[in-house]
This record gives structure tokens, sequence and C-alpha cells, in this order.
């Protein structure tokens, strides 16, 4: 007797841990799929913007070009061309958290030159910086080393320039520098922009909330930029930071591994 009540106490503990942990799988589920909705709601949201935008214009020109002079057929070409930038810009983060989430973003450190990759996206971005007006710097040293992944630095450094324009108004400057701090490699990109107000920096990596806003120009975004930079950081060890002040620009400072002994 005394064995089958040992017998029935040990069941009942482990029906007891059962419980406990289907429970909090079901809590678990419950949050992903909080998330995830959250998630497609940010996307369906600034997805449906520039589409919308690019629709109307295309739509307008395409029915009324004839009646156009030459300067504005090149004013709504270029409407259409920032919103078609947007959208793709857009995708290419989506497609790249995708891939991260899945386990399906190959990740293949080597010693590479962040100056060059600093220099790779001024070039990328020039247009756009010219366009609005901002001067673009790059300060970092030639041969400024990390051991890091080359495509996924570059996915960082494309996404944090990005979102430097967009909150930056016409006469300003974007700054972007490597410099080797020990073990460590310390990217910063500095604008000298609108800045982020105190309640909202600590939610800026957030992917459950919306924290984006629209830029100086009216550009939009989705702010899966930021998250996915933020977690291809720390899939390197590194860690990524902001520094802002409504009105007094932001720095996004992020680290990698060292390039000296690989």
């Amino acid at each position: 007797m005394l064995e089958t009540s040992a017998q029935l106490a040990a069941i009942a503990i482990q029906r007891k841990r059962a419980e406990q942990e289907i429970e909090g799988q079901r809590d678990e589920l419950a949050l992903l799929n909080e998330e995830k909705d959250k998630f497609f709601s940010i996307i369906a949201h600034d997805m449906k913007s520039p589409f919308t935008a690019l629709l109307g214009l295309s739509t307008i020109l395409a029915d009324k070009a004839g009646t156009f002079s030459r300067e504005e057929v090149s004013q709504y070409a270029s409407l259409i061309r920032r919103g078609a930038d947007q959208s793709f810009k857009l995708l290419e983060d989506l497609l790249d958290w995708s891939r991260l989430q899945l386990g399906r973003m190959e990740y293949s450190p080597q010693v590479i030159d962040v100056s060059e990759v600093i220099e790779t996206n001024m070039v990328r971005f020039q247009p756009v910086a010219e366009f609005k007006q901002i001067e673009i710097q790059g300060k970092a040293a030639s041969g400024t080393a990390a051991t890091a992944d080359l495509h996924m630095v570059d996915t960082i450094l494309r996404n944090l320039i990005s979102n430097a324009i967009k909150f930056t108004a016409g006469g300003g400057k974007v700054t972007i520098d490597a410099k080797a701090n020990g073990q460590w490699t310390e990217v910063t990109v500095t604008d000298d922009g609108v800045g982020i107000e105190a309640e909202r920096v600590n939610s800026l990596f957030d992917l459950g909330e919306k924290t984006s806003t629209k830029g100086t120009d009216g550009e939009t975004g989705s702010g899966l930029g930021l998250q996915l930079c933020k977690e291809l950081v720390e899939l390197h060890g590194g860690e990524l930071s902001v520094e802002s002040a409504k009105t007094k620009g932001t720095t996004f400072r992020f680290t990698l591994p060292s390039g000296c002994g690989g």
C-alpha cells in the first residue's frame, strides 16, 4: 500500500509538471501569435502606404502625361521612384528578417575592412542625400578591421544610414565612423536631425511596438530595419545602442569583434 501511494504521488507530481509545461507552452504560443499579429499589422500598413502612393501617382502620370510639362513629368517620376525605393527597402528587410528567424541566413564571419563597407554605402546613399541636401561623411580610417559577416554588416549600415537620412532635414549632416576599441570594433552612425523623444528610445528595437514615424521629407518606415539590425549585431556577439535627444540628433552605435587575431 505504501509503495502504491508513493507511485500515485509520483504520478500526480508528473501530471502536475506536465500540466504546467503545457500551460507554459500555451502562454508562449499565445504571446508568439500576438507578436505575429502585430508584426503583420505593421507590415501590412507600411506596405500599403507606398503602394497606394505608387498607384495614385502612376495613374495620374499615365492619364495626364500628355498635358504635363517636362518638369512636371520629372517631378512625378521622382516621387514614384522614391515610393518604389521605400517599398523595395521594406521587402529587403522583411526577407532578411524572415530568413534570420528561420535560421536560413548564412553566417560567414571573416576579417573585413569596415571602412570599405562604409564607403560602399556612402556611394549607395549619395543620390538620396543630395536630393535632401544632406552632407554624408565617412571618417573611418582605411583598414579598420572587424571579424564579421560582410553581407550582414552591409545590411546593418544600410538600415542605419537610411534611417539617419530619413530623420535629417536639408542642410544637415550624417557621419559614419569606425574605430578599434580593444577586442571590439565600434561603428557609429550620427546625424544632427530631429532626434528621438526620451520615452521612445527604449522601445525602438521592440518589434511589438509601433515606433516608426515619418521622416523630414514624409518618408515612411516600419521599424523592422532597426529590429533586424539589433538581431544581426547580437548574432556577432556585439551590442547595438542609441543616444538621442529631441532636436539634438541621434547616434546609433554597434560593436563587432575586432579583426585583430580573427
